[in-house]
């Protein structure tokens, strides 16, 4: 299956789903970096993810078919994302500790901690460290919320409501829309009513 290359905004994209993610980084009001940097994974694959969000620390992917090669990819980039080796900077650490018990939220957001977001035609992958929370790091199907306090738009993973832009956690009450989705078109549906 070959993909179909498409601008968006000035700047090709490999395929009219990366093009699609640039769409909705870009209606979510954030800035976003395309393909910034690679990472030699310590599998010694080199993985170049898709896009960087810098002010909510999230790497995102998007996969339209499945190779072994690009399963192996995100499978080893999610385990170091949730186990703490993917550091602010944007490197791979030598050690996956930011702490060893669960991390205050307001430690997590000052480090820039980063969480990682695999979108396909037919699914999502979330993940983040797993000492945000201390239970299991990586979901399927995740929300998109607005926060009442910064007015912001971002994801949050499952049991989390936590606003990645501003760091604001009240239960749930500092969320004005929450919509939760589990492919990409899910999210382009849920991303037109907010």
């Amino acid at each position: 299956m070959n993909a179909i290359k498409t601008s968006y905004k000035g700047i090709k994209y490999k395929s009219r789903l990366e093009a699609s993610i640039a769409w909705i980084i870009d209606n979510m009001r954030h800035e976003f970096k395309y393909e910034p940097q690679s990472f030699l994974l310590p599998s010694g694959i080199h993985y170049w993810p898709d896009f960087y969000v810098p002010n909510i620390h999230l790497w995102i992917e998007g996969r339209g078919y499945e190779t072994d090669k690009g399963e192996s990819q995100i499978q080893e980039f999610s385990r170091l994302i949730g186990e703490g080796y993917i550091l602010p900077d944007c490197t791979i650490g030598n050690m996956p500790d930011f702490g060893i018990e669960v991390m205050p939220f307001e430690e997590i957001n000052k480090k820039g901690i980063p969480d990682y977001m695999v979108l396909k035609y037919d699914g999502v992958i979330f993940t983040e460290y797993r000492r945000r929370f201390g239970s299991p790091d990586t979901s399927e199907g995740i929300a998109l919320i607005k926060c009442s306090n910064c007015k912001r738009l971002c994801f949050i993973g499952s049991g989390s409501y936590q606003c990645r832009y501003c760091g604001a956690w009240e239960g749930d009450s500092h969320i004005d829309k929450m919509a939760y989705f589990e492919n990409i078109e899910e999210l382009k549906e849920s991303l037109s009513q907010f």
